[in-house]
C-alpha cells in the first residue's frame, strides 16, 4: 500500500441533485489525459472504499472474518438472513442459479456459495470466500440509481476467469442493460451472426471490464493474498480504480479466478 498523508482540503465535492428523476452524467476523462497513476492518493473517497474492501480480505485471510450464513427462503428466493442493501432490499443468495440464465446447456455461471446440503443444517457452504465478501460489500454498499449523482466511490464488482475468459457481475446493471444472469463466456460461444442486438451491447460491456480486469492483474502485486489496489484506463478513457485479488483464500488451489472490486474514477 502507497504511504501518504491527507491534506486539508475537502475529499468529497458534489453536484447537488434537484431530483432523482433527472439523471445526472459525471464527466468521462479524455482519452489522452488518462494515463496509468503509478502514484495513488489514498485520501479519495474512492480510494478508502476499496481499502476496506482490503481490510476485509486480510481478515478472511487471518481468520478474524466473520461471513453471514443465515439463509432466508421464500417463494421469490433464497435471500441472505439480515442482509440488505442501501435500499434496505434483500440479497440474493450467491449460488450458481443467480449467474445463469437457465436457457442454455452450458450457461457457464459460478457460484460463490452453495446452499445447506445437510437437512440438519441452515448454514450457506462458502465455496469462494474472498468474492462473497466482494458481492456483500457491492450488495450493501452500492448506491441505488437515485443516490448516484455526484456520488464519487460508486462501486462495480464482478469474478473473471482468465482461463476460459468468462465474467459475471455481481449487481445487475441497468445502464449497461446487464443482469447478474449474464455472463461473458455464455455470450462468446454464441456467434456473432446470431447475437442479437442486446446481447451485442452486453458482450461489449463485459468485454470492457474484462480488459479492465487483465491490465488490473498485470500491475497487481501477485496480487497479494489480502489484495492489490490499482489504477487503471479502460479503451475509452475512462480512469477506474481497481481492487483485485484471487477469488478464495485457499492457496493451495491453483487458481484462474479473480475478484474485482472497481470504482470509475473523474
Amino acid at each position: 500500500m502507497p504511504h501518504c498523508e491527507c491534506n486539508e482540503k475537502p475529499l468529497i465535492e458534489t453536484k447537488p441533485c434537484k431530483s432523482h428523476e433527472k439523471k445526472c452524467v459525471s464527466p468521462v476523462c479524455k482519452t489522452d489525459c488518462c494515463k496509468d497513476e503509478e502514484v495513488l492518493d489514498c485520501c479519495t473517497p474512492a480510494y478508502q472504499r476499496l481499502n476496506r474492501v482490503i481490510n476485509g480480505w486480510s481478515d478472511i485471510v487471518t481468520g478474524t472474518a466473520s461471513l453471514p450464513l443465515e439463509v432466508n427462503v421464500t417463494q421469490e428466493g433464497a435471500f441472505i438472513d439480515g442482509v440488505h442493501t442501501s435500499a434496505n432490499q434483500d440479497i440474493l443468495v450467491p449460488t450458481v442459479d443467480i449467474f445463469e440464465t437457465g436457457l442454455l446447456v452450458n450457461d457457464n455461471g459460478v457460484g460463490l456459495v452453495s446452499l445447506p446440503t445437510q437437512s440438519a443444517s441452515t448454514d450457506l457452504v462458502v465455496d469462494l470466500d474472498l468474492s462473497y465478501f466482494a458481492y456483500l460489500f457491492t450488495n450493501t454498499l452500492r448506491y441505488s440509481p437515485n443516490q448516484e449523482c455526484g456520488k464519487k466511490d460508486q462501486i462495480f464488482a464482478w469474478l473473471f476467469d482468465t482461463a476460459n475468459e468468462n465474467l459475471e457481475i455481481f449487481q445487475n446493471l441497468p445502464d449497461f442493460n446487464l443482469t447478474t444472469n449474464v455472463n461473458r463466456l455464455s455470450l462468446l460461444n454464441i456467434s456473432n451472426e446470431n447475437l442479437t442486438r442486446l446481447q451485442k451491447k452486453q458482450l461489449a460491456a463485459l468485454n470492457n471490464f474484462y480488459k479492465i480486469s487483465i491490465k488490473a492483474l498485470a500491475k497487481a502485486v501477485s496480487p497479494r493474498r489480502e489484495g492489490s489496489i490499482v489504477q487503471v484506463c479502460d479503451k475509452h478513457g475512462q480512469k477506474w480504480l481497481v481492487a483485485i485479488n484471487t477469488s478464495d483464500s485457499d492457496v493451495d488451489i491453483v487458481n484462474t479466478e479473480f475478484v474485482v472490486v472497481a470504482i470509475p474514477l473523474c
